[in-house]
Parts: C-alpha cells; sequence; structure tokens
C-alpha cells in the first residue's frame, strides 16, 4: 500500500468521525448535543476538504448518489420532512431532520474517503477496534471499582455507563 500524506489525511479524518462517541457532555442535559455539534464541525471542514479537492471527489460523489442504500436513505430523510405538516411538535421535526442531514453529509464524507484508501477494511477494523476497546474501559472502570468496594447488584447498573450517550 502507497502511505503519502493524503492517505494519512483521509485516515486523520475518518479517526475523529470515530471519537465522537468519546466527546465528553461539557455540562449539557443531552449528552447527544455537544457530540451532535461536534460531528456538525467535523462536517463543515470534511465538506470545505471535499469542495477544495472536488476534481478528486468528483466521480466517487456521483458513484455514492447512485448507491440504493444512499438514495434510500436520502428519500427516507427527506419523506420525515414531510411529518412537519401533521406533527405535534413541529420544533423536533426540524431538529431531527437536521441531524439526518448531519448523517447523510457525515456517510457521504466518510464514503468519500474510504473510496481512495486501500486496504480500506483493515483500516476501518482497526480504527474501529481501538475505539472500542476505549469505550468498553469506562464502564469496566466502574465495574471492577464496584467490586472492589462490595457486591454487585442490578441496582448499581446504572453506574455503568460508557462513553456515548446512550448506555446502550
Amino acid at each position: 500500500m502507497k502511505i503519502n500524506y493524503k492517505n494519512y489525511l483521509h485516515i486523520g479524518i475518518i479517526i475523529i468521525y470515530s471519537i465522537i462517541g468519546l466527546i465528553p457532555n461539557y455540562g449539557a442535559i443531552d449528552r447527544i448535543a455537544p457530540q451532535f455539534l461536534f460531528f456538525s464541525i467535523i462536517n463543515l471542514f470534511g465538506l470545505v476538504y471535499l469542495w477544495t479537492y472536488l476534481k478528486i471527489f468528483k466521480n466517487i460523489i456521483l458513484k455514492i448518489f447512485k448507491y440504493k442504500p444512499f438514495i434510500f436513505l436520502t428519500f427516507f430523510v427527506f419523506y420525515g420532512l414531510i411529518s412537519y405538516l401533521y406533527a405535534d411538535n413541529q420544533v423536533e421535526v426540524f431538529v431531527k431532520f437536521f441531524r439526518w442531514i448531519n448523517i447523510l453529509i457525515g456517510l457521504l464524507i466518510i464514503s468519500s474517503l474510504l473510496y481512495l484508501l486501500e486496504k480500506r477494511f483493515l483500516i476501518v477494523s482497526i480504527i474501529f477496534t481501538i475505539v472500542l476497546l476505549i469505550e468498553l474501559y469506562f464502564p469496566y472502570d466502574t465495574y471492577f471499582q464496584l467490586i472492589s468496594l462490595t457486591d454487585y447488584n442490578i441496582q448499581f447498573g446504572n453506574l455503568l455507563k460508557g462513553a456515548a450517550g446512550n448506555k446502550n
């Protein structure tokens, strides 16, 4: 595999996307809010990067937009916007719509970057394995602290929180 600085940059961007779940909540009530803010900022930089190298990414982006699951997801997101017409909480429709748009943009950027990498499965596997081990550290650390003090009981289940917004 020929490694050049652009491959390192692409891998670095993919790593940054992968660690979004490790972003702390910064005192927010909803832990996912800072994560989506960080995700939006990364997407902004990712779009600028794709735009800067549009000659390279133009054909890749066109291929991604022809990929049936991506087309289906795009239609799903815009179909969800129609629920604005009958929703009880119309503001929430817009919040969720822009979160889904954010996810679509992230998928587009990540897919474009992965398309250029050789051995992409190996690279993604290594990145996800490392991030998984980091995320597993948090609940296991709490668990081992608990069992050193007392016998574990199901009532302690809510204390075993990971790094992501959802403990599941």
